[in-house]
């Protein structure tokens, strides 16, 4: 069994987040998945075995992959089940607090950006069996930090017209 599927986000997700992307196997041989430079930023899920970079070694369990400059290719090693988060260009931002020059042509474990709930979303990912909740899980946590980024946004705002006027 190979399934991959493209998933849309909802409205008010759709200006930061393009699709997400899940690939599923079950496959005994090795499978090869190539990638190609598209300007996105991932944040991926691996819920079954991690994929290895060719050369490079094994990708983290849970990451993101910055914008790539070349194309690559990846190689099961076991049942693939993995969920793909799939920014716009340039639209991280409100998510996650990470320089974009960090990312650039690299692959950064969620664990190293020290984001508690980041974490937690990671934990209940893994341990929820259908895609369709673990999209909803997703989705909850993105619009609350947009609700989170919003908000700093407007009493920062206020701060600095108090200080002006």
């Amino acid at each position: 069994m190979r399934e991959s599927k493209i998933l849309y986000p909802s409205p008010i997700l759709s200006q930061c987040i393009k699709y997400y992307w899940v690939l599923k196997t079950d496959e005994v041989e090795p499978v090869m998945v190539q990638t190609i430079p598209s300007g996105c930023v991932h944040l991926v899920f691996h819920r079954g075995e991690n994929l290895n970079i060719q050369s490079k070694g094994l990708q983290p369990k849970n990451f993101i992959r910055g914008q790539f400059s070349t194309y690559g290719s990846l190689i099961s090693q076991g049942n693939i089940d993995m969920i793909a988060v799939i920014f716009h260009p340039l639209r991280l931002n409100p998510f996650v607090r990470c320089s974009m020059s960090e990312l650039y042509n690299h692959y950064i474990d969620v664990e190293d950006l020290e984001d508690i709930e980041l974490n937690h979303l990671k934990r209940n990912i893994s341990a929820e069996p259908a895609v369709a909740t673990c999209i909803r899980l997703i989705e909850r946590f993105f619009i609350q930090r947009l609700v989170d980024a919003n908000c700093n946004y407007q009493r920062t705002h206020h701060a600095i017209r108090q200080i002006i006027n």
